[in-house]
């Protein structure tokens, strides 16, 4: 729950596997993204990326001002790449749209 506006935060938990860029990062990154449900109220926030146990992403990420151990993704679920195996046998990285991330 954000203290100053009274709106719920929904939090997950990601398994770092390797980091790109930045400040090193514990094992377990926590992201907060708006939305969610407190007790019998909530509300959801368009934009806002969603995970699924097992899925493999690469996510881009900006610090809060919860400390630097909750991060936010960069302009919400267009801060989320999905991972996935292509038909090589190589990574294909695809955007939230499911079109293939090239360069």
């Amino acid at each position: 729950m954000e203290q100053r506006l009274g709106r719920p935060y929904t939090y997950w938990t990601l398994q770092l596997q390797d980091q790109l860029l930045g400040d090193p990062l514990a094992e377990g990154v926590t992201i907060r993204q708006p939305g969610g449900e407190v007790g019998e109220w909530g509300y959801r926030v368009a934009g806002t990326a969603e995970f699924q146990p097992g899925e493999n992403v690469f996510v881009a990420l900006h610090d809060t001002d919860e400390g630097p151990g909750t991060k936010e993704l960069v302009g919400l679920a267009s801060g989320k790449y999905r991972i996935e195996p292509g038909t090589t046998g190589k990574a294909v990285v695809m955007n939230g749209l499911g079109i293939p991330v090239t360069g």
